[in-house]
Formats: C-alpha cells, sequence, structure tokens
C-alpha cells in the first residue's frame, strides 16, 4: 500500500514537469510563428514576392485587353528568391 502511494506521487512529480514543458513549447512555438507572419511583406527570402505577383498581374490584364509589348516576368535570383 504504501509503496502504491509512493509510485503515484512519484509519477505525479515526473509528469507534471513534463506536460508543462510540453504546454509552453506548443504557447512558444505559436508566438514564433506569430511573429513570422505578422510582417509578410518585405524583402526576406520568406516574405511574400509582392513584385513578381503586380507583374504577373498586370501581364495578365495587359494581355487580355491586347495591350502590347507585355513586361518581362521577373526570374529569381542566384537563391531563387522573387522580390
Amino acid at each position: 500500500m504504501l509503496s502504491n502511494i509512493v509510485f503515484r506521487l512519484s509519477l505525479n512529480l515526473l509528469m507534471t514537469p513534463l506536460v508543462s514543458m510540453f504546454i509552453s513549447y506548443t504557447f512558444l512555438s505559436l508566438e514564433a510563428l506569430a511573429e513570422e507572419l505578422e510582417h509578410p511583406f518585405g524583402t526576406a527570402p520568406n516574405h511574400l514576392p509582392l513584385d513578381a505577383l503586380c507583374v504577373t498581374i498586370e501581364r495578365n490584364l495587359k494581355a487580355m485587353n491586347g495591350d502590347m509589348p507585355l513586361p518581362e516576368p521577373l526570374q529569381p535570383d542566384a537563391h531563387f528568391n522573387l522580390t
């Protein structure tokens, strides 16, 4: 009986920090993700390629209207990043 109580107590003492660490890691990861998604517009490699999107839209609209010449599509740089 005493060993059963000691086992349960030691299990609780072991599981509490593990569960707390898992929950805190989850919240910290979500916070890091939220910070990264706050500012999606810029020139970092993981930001949205707005210049390329705008040129693509412009090319499509001019092609639909028959306007020539079409602007050149943007090409990725040496690191495969669009601006």
